[in-house]
Parts: structure tokens; sequence; C-alpha cells
């Protein structure tokens, strides 16, 4: 008797992170992960020093202390219980999708776009659905998306400010996509990058989850607060959602470490108002010196800008 490989485990493809600085190489800008250009936070390098004499012991398992922290940063309009701690804001995902989809479910996502949902999907068996967006300038079209909506739509994702195009879909747009989403549907509102939007007409989802819509929300704490190699990041929903997901969630999954430095960041406004100015002051560098070389690119929301090159992207990735 052989042993029973799953054969849908085998069409995701591992994710492919970008490259790590090399030994040695300090003097190289790495740009390749979208990672905080001027480091961490001191109170978060700080804390970490000062609780590294504790890795013997293991973490307080609920997170309680992260949750309640990030109770007040949402000014307590939900409550600590609604906020699921992961290992990144991949981990997020996978633990969602885990939860929600199965052999013979569906699940909606767009291209260009974070391919994690798609490869996650695949591993539980899951079929894609994918919605195109349009390059000249990356918006959804919310009724070609809920046209794609069948019976067996279990999930539909959405990174706002999207990954890699850095477009963002205003609160009119998710609004509309809210009302008008079947009750068997969960939305994931991937929220990574939505410190650096510029404007007021970004919909952040605890709206929605006040409202007690399907909606669940991913962040993280590997970009605007610098803190990537710790991996750390968490995800909030309605209560019923947020303790379906505990249920299953693995025990002990952030470290103490991690824990202590995510408090910490939460804490220290002032380094977070100097990442987003540099990153949007620098953007607008980029812009300039973009339009010099005669560079197509699209005007981001993001911390990272997308470029068309008239060369392959290995190529590029080789200079």
């Amino acid at each position: 008797m052989s042993l029973n490989f799953k054969p849908y485990l085998a069409k995701g493809q591992s994710y492919k992170g970008g490259r790590v600085r090399k030994e040695g190489e300090n003097k190289v800008y790495k740009l390749s992960s979208n990672e905080n250009p001027i480091g961490a936070s001191q109170k978060v390098l700080e804390v970490v020093k000062e609780n590294a004499h504790l890795i013997f012991e293991y973490p307080e398992a609920s997170n309680f202390e992260l949750n309640h922290a990030l109770k007040k940063h949402y000014n307590g309009v939900m409550e600590a219980g609604q906020f699921v701690a992961t290992n990144g804001g991949v981990a997020s995902i996978e633990l969602i999708a885990r939860g929600f989809l199965e052999p013979g479910s569906e699940f909606i996502y767009t291209a260009p776009g974070f391919l994690a949902i798609k490869d996650f999907g695949y591993r539980l068996g899951a079929k894609p659905v994918c919605v195109e967006l349009p390059c000249d300038n990356f918006r959804l079209d919310p009724d070609l998306l809920l046209a794609r909506i069948s019976p067996k739509t279990a999930i539909v994702y959405l990174s706002n400010p999207n990954n890699p195009t850095g477009s963002c879909e205003p609160k009119e747009a998710i609004d509309y996509i809210v009302e008008n989403l079947p009750s068997h549907v969960l939305l994931i509102l991937d929220e990574v990058y939505w410190h650096f939007v510029e404007g007021d007409d970004h919909p952040l989802g605890y709206r929605y989850v006040k409202e007690k819509k399907n909606v669940i929300c991913i962040n993280s704490f590997s970009k605007a607060y610098g803190m990537a190699g710790l991996r750390v990041g968490y995800a909030y929903s309605t209560p019923s959602i947020s303790n379906y997901l505990q249920h299953f969630r693995r025990p002990f999954m952030i470290n103490m470490l991690s824990v202590k430095a995510a408090v910490a960041a939460l804490e220290d406004k002032q380094f977070l108002n100097t990442t987003i100015d540099t990153v949007n002051e620098g953007k607008k560098y980029l812009y300039r010196c973009l339009n010099d070389l005669g560079i197509k690119y699209w005007k981001s929301q993001a911390n990272f800008i997308l470029v068309k090159l008239d060369l392959p992207a290995h190529v590029f990735e080789d200079f």
C-alpha cells in the first residue's frame, strides 16, 4: 500500500520571499520585501534586549498582553478577544484558509495580487477564481467581482492597498461589496499597507466588523513597524469569527519577544509617523527620478512602486 500523498497539496507553489542580504553586504539597500527603510523603533530594540533573558520560558498562550494593547490601539471599538495574533500576516491568511476552505469550495482573488491565498487554497483542495484588474489603473470593478461569486464561494480576498500594484479601492467600492456579499461568503481585507495611504477615503475594516458583517481583516508589524524579522501580525473580526479561529490556532504561535516588541511598537507613535513621512517623501523623489528616466510607473498608496521595464524581470533583478 502506497502513502496517501494528497494531489492538491502539490499544486501550490512555495512562497518565495525577497533575497536575503548576504553577510558583509551592509551597504546594500534591500528593497525586495518592502521592509521598513529606517529599521525598527528604538523602543522595540530596547524591550527585546530587556526581555531576552526570559527566552527559556514559554510565552503566555492567549497573547493577552498584545490583544489588550490592540484593543487600546483601536480606541476600544473592539474587545480584546476579537484579535487573533499570528506569526505574521501570511500566517493569518493560512489560518483563515484552513478555517473556511475545503475540497470543492471556491475562493476569489484579484490579479495582479498577493498570491498567498491562492497557494493556501490550492493546498486545501479549493478552486481559485481570478478577477483580473485592468492594467491602466488596476482598479477593481465591484460588480464584476460579485458576479463571480457562486454557491461554492467561501472566501473573497482583497488586498487594500494592493500588492504589487499599490492601488487602493475607495470606501464606496468596499461598502458596495460588503453590502452585496452573500451571507455564506467571508470577505478578507488585507490591510498590511494601510498606514501609507494618503487621503481620507480609505475604508478600514473595523467599521464593517462593528456592524457584524462577514469581514475579517489582516494586519502586520512587518512593514510600517519595521519588525519583519520577528514575524508578528494579527487578524480581527466579529466575536463569532474570531472565536472560531482561536479554536484551531496553534498554541504558542507568537514568541515572547515578538509580543513585547509589538506592544512597544504600538506605543511608539512618533516612530510610526516618521516611517510614514519617510516613505511618502521617498515615493515623491522616486516619481521624479522615474519621470526623468522615462520609465512608466503607477503611483502607489503603499511603500513600493510598480514599474514597467523594457527588459525581463530576472535580468533587472540580477543587476
